[in-house]
């Protein structure tokens, strides 16, 4: 059976705790939450029956829950994730990170309700704060190499390397019980890809924007992800459309702030209203004009002109089916 590694930026260093699981297939992207990786688990090559999956959204969902996403949604998210783990079968092991200013300030909502959300679905968590605490009384403040990162050295990701290798053999399918707050199923709209993306930690099917799909049967877009470059000012419109009528839209950046390109999967929930029935149509094409839109962590809000880009944007569409 394999090991897969879904999370943040945390998860990525090659000299932080993940160097304990050199054997593991990391499908983890910077600046993301759960949603994510929902989308690179439904990927051919993400798990499959019987593999584990370590999940360690804590610190990036901690920070969404500050301001940009309604903790209600992460929590939901959250909880469609474990249920296709149940679905599916995938063993669990949550790593609970948090960023430095809670670990200094207090623990917030987000974390309790998640650790509950764990317990509530049989799972057993590396708390790494708790344990850090029960250790040494208090998290020290230089285990952080910034606000968001944990020191990449034996004293401390190393030990939390360690705690997830003891805690491995605890890893469990979430057991099946009536949801909290999500009652659908999360799947990708089937469309065919028109390129490729590949670097040193994704390889990803693309698709060809514009797209008009006319939906088949009732659901709900949860989340549209896109591969946002540097260096491009462009972004996308996003209607759904009812007889004639639009009842959501949304223009979205797809510019990055930084030189660095990200997989962005955006929650749908920010941009509007996204429940459809069959026969509704869903329109994504560029924008061809700039101005203010709708940005997610990383990418730049206010474009004075835009460009439709030379490479394809869109990965791909989370829908939720009852």
């Amino acid at each position: 059976m394999t090991l897969f590694i879904v999370g943040g930026s945390n998860s990525l260093f090659r000299d932080g705790w993940t160097g304990k699981f050199p054997e593991a297939k990391n499908l983890s992207v910077g600046a993301t939450t759960t949603l994510c990786g929902i989308f690179r688990c439904l990927q051919p090559d993400g798990p499959k029956i019987g593999d584990t999956v370590i999940w360690e959204y804590g610190v990036n969902e901690t920070v969404h829950s500050r301001r940009i996403y309604d903790t209600d949604v992460i929590i939901r998210n959250l909880e469609q994730f474990l249920r296709m783990a149940n679905q599916n079968k995938w063993k669990v092991l949550p790593l609970m990170l948090i960023p430095q200013v809670e670990e200094r300030e207090g623990t917030p909502e987000y974390y309790h309700r998640a650790l509950g959300l764990f317990r509530y679905y049989g799972l057993s968590v590396v708390d790494v704060s708790a344990n850090f605490r029960e250790k040494l009384g208090q998290v020290p403040a230089d285990y952080y190499t910034d606000p968001l990162h944990y020191r990449r050295d034996e004293e401390v990701a190393g030990e939390i390397g360690r705690m997830v290798q003891k805690s491995l053999c605890t890893a469990a399918c979430p057991i099946n019980v009536e949801p909290v707050r999500s009652n659908g199923k999360l799947e990708l709209i089937k469309l065919p890809a028109s390129s490729w993306f590949e670097n040193s930690i994704m390889s990803l099917p693309l698709i060809n924007m514009p797209v008009a799909l006319r939906m088949d049967a009732p659901g709900i877009i949860r989340s549209v992800i896109v591969l946002c470059r540097p260096g491009v000012s462009a972004g996308f419109r996003i209607r759904l459309i009812r007889q004639g009528e639009a009842l959501a839209d949304a223009r979205v950046s797809t510019s990055c702030k930084a030189e660095k390109t990200l997989l962005k999967a955006l929650n749908a929930d920010n941009l509007g209203k996204w429940a459809f029935k069959a026969g509704d149509r869903l329109v994504l094409r560029y924008i061809q004009k700039g101005g203010i839109l709708y940005a997610e962590q990383g990418l730049r809000r206010k474009l004075e002109s835009v460009s439709i880009p030379d490479c394809d944007t869109l990965a791909g569409i989370l829908v939720e089916r009852s």
